[in-house]
């Protein structure tokens, strides 16, 4: 069987020993929420960018079948804004991107 040897560590891995990387216990930790965001409160220095206040029960319709990805984002931006909560859209077509990043302030 053939013997195994282990070259001068690189200057990457001598850094990142250094640094204590190779060496941090990671067994018997738990998981820790160091800060919460409470949505009920003023703003803190925390908030959720474009978050609507929006009914559920007030619904809307997109045809996307002749509108680009952007034009769709855009007015299902104004319907939110509007506080339509409940949007349908129709004929998306293989589009990607659709609806990213929206949230609703209250759910």
């Amino acid at each position: 069987m053939a013997a195994l040897t282990r070259s001068a560590p690189s200057e990457q891995e001598r850094l990142s020993h250094e640094m204590g990387m190779h060496t941090e216990k990671l067994t018997g930790r738990s998981i820790e929420n160091f800060f919460d965001i409470d949505l009920g409160e003023e703003h803190h220095g925390f908030s959720l960018p474009n978050a609507f206040e929006v009914d559920f029960n007030k619904r809307a319709e997109i045809d996307a079948s002749n509108m680009d990805a952007k034009a769709v984002n855009l007015r299902i931006r104004e319907l939110m804004t509007e506080g339509y909560g409940t949007i349908v859209l129709k004929n998306p077509g293989a589009k990607h991107s659709l609806a990213v990043a929206f949230s609703t302030g209250s759910i």
